[in-house]
C-alpha cells in the first residue's frame, strides 16, 4: 500500500507513511512522495506501488505454538474493560467481516443516488433488470440468482449420527439452504484424545472451514459441540459467516431465567466442554451468578447412536436425566447425535 507522505497523527504517523513509500515506492521502483498521483483522479496514471511480504511462520517457530500464543493474545484484547458507553471490544477487522457477512445474507444496500444512477445507465444502454424493484431493494451481492435462492451450507460433522438432526433443523427453519456434509470421524476421537480443543486439531478445522469457503458455502455449521470455540476464532478469517452448534443457545441460555440447568452428552470430555463454554458466555454477558449447573454422561448414548436406534437411544437419555430433572430444570442435550432420542423425551 503506497501514497503521498502526508502527517499521519504526528511524528509516529510521518514515519509509518515513509516506511511505506520506502517499501511500496523506491523498492519496487515505483513512484513515491510527490510523484504518487491522486486515486480519485480517473484520467492520470498513480504510480502507485506495492509490496508484499510473506512470512513462513514455521521457519520462526512452530504453528501450534504461534495459534495458542496468537488467540491467548485475542482473548487478552477482547477480555479488556470496556470503556463507558462501549458494549463490545472487537479485534481488527472484525467489524469489516461482519459487514460482510451481513451484506452476503441481506445484500448490500445502495445510496438512493447511486441506485439512481444505475437505473438511468441501463435506460441508456437498453438493458433492463427491473430497475423500480432495483430502485426499491438492496441489491445482491452476488449476481447469481440462481446461488442466493438456494444458498450452499456446508455441515461439518464429526460423526454420521448429526446428519439427520442437522437436515431436520434445515427442513423446518431454513428448507433453501443446499445442504452439504463434510465429514472428519476422527475429530471427536482425536479431542478426546488429546484432552481438548488442541491448536493442532484447531488447525485441522481451519482447513476444513477453508476448504467450505473455496468451494463456495455461503455458511459454514459445526456440528460437533466441542468445536464450538473453533467457529468462534474462524468468524473474523473467512467471508462466509461460521458458526459453533450451539452458538443459539449459549446466547439464550446467557439471557435466562432458568434455575437449574442438567447438561446431558454421551461422554464426559463433550459435557465438560459444554459446560465451561456456557460459564464463559455467561460471565462475558457480565452476569454474576447463574443457574446451578449439574452433569450426566448418558450410558448407552453412543451405542445407541452408532446402531441408530432411538428408542433405546430415547431411553438412555430418560434414565439418565429424570433422577435430576425439576421443575425448573431445562435440560441441554450438549451433541446433535443425542436429538433423536432427547426429541421423544420432552415432557417426560
Amino acid at each position: 500500500m503506497q501514497g503521498t507522505i502526508a502527517p499521519m497523527a504526528g511524528h509516529k504517523g510521518y514515519g509509518i507513511s515513509l516506511a511505506i513509500d520506502f517499501l511500496s515506492g523506491i523498492l519496487p521502483g515505483s513512484a513515491y512522495g510527490a510523484g504518487v498521483g491522486s486515486p480519485f483522479d480517473p484520467d492520470g496514471k498513480s504510480g502507485c506501488g506495492h509490496t508484499y511480504v510473506a512470512v513462513s511462520i514455521d521457519a520462526v517457530r512452530g504453528w501450534d505454538a504461534f495459534v495458542a500464543d496468537a488467540e491467548a493474545l485475542i482473548d487478552e484484547v477482547k477480555s479488556t474493560p470496556l470503556a463507558q458507553d462501549s458494549d463490545e471490544m472487537l479485534f481488527p477487522g472484525e467489524k469489516e467481516a461482519r459487514a460482510e457477512i451481513a451484506a452476503r445474507r441481506d445484500g448490500i444496500t445502495l445510496p438512493a443516488r447511486t441506485r439512481a444512477q444505475l437505473i438511468e445507465l441501463a435506460h441508456e444502454l437498453g438493458i433492463d433488470f427491473g430497475g423500480e424493484r432495483f430502485a426499491s431493494r438492496p441489491a445482491r451481492c452476488r449476481d447469481r440468482s440462481e446461488i442466493l435462492m438456494t444458498p450452499l451450507v456446508a455441515l461439518v460433522h464429526a460423526t454420521p449420527a448429526a446428519f439427520v438432526p442437522a437436515r431436520d433443523a434445515f427442513a423446518a427453519h431454513f428448507p433453501e439452504a443446499d445442504l452439504w456434509n463434510l465429514l472428519d470421524d476422527r475429530l471427536m476421537s482425536a479431542a478426546t484424545s488429546g484432552g481438548g480443543l488442541t491448536p493442532t486439531l484447531r488447525r485441522r478445522m481451519y482447513a476444513l472451514i477453508d476448504h467450505a469457503h473455496e468451494q463456495g458455502a455461503a455458511g459454514v455449521l459445526l456440528t460437533c459441540s466441542m468445536y464450538g470455540p473453533a467457529a468462534r476464532a474462524a468468524s473474523p478469517l473467512f467471508a462466509p459467516p461460521v458458526r459453533g452448534s450451539d452458538d443459539a443457545l449459549l446466547a439464550e441460555l446467557a439471557d435466562t431465567d432458568t434455575e437449574h440447568l442438567l447438561v446431558a452428552g454421551s461422554a464426559s470430555a463433550s459435557v465438560d466442554d459444554a459446560i465451561d463454554r456456557f460459564h464463559r458466555d455467561w460471565s462475558e454477558a457480565g452476569k454474576e451468578s447463574g443457574p446451578k449447573v449439574e452433569s450426566v454422561v448418558v450410558d448407552g448414548a453412543a451405542s445407541a447412536v452408532a446402531a441408530d436406534d432411538v428408542a433405546a437411544l430415547a431411553e438412555s437419555v430418560v434414565s439418565a436425566c429424570r433422577p435430576h430433572v425439576q421443575t425448573s430444570t431445562s435440560v441441554w442435550l450438549a451433541q446433535y447425535s443425542l436429538r433423536p432420542g432427547g426429541q421423544d423425551c420432552e415432557g417426560t
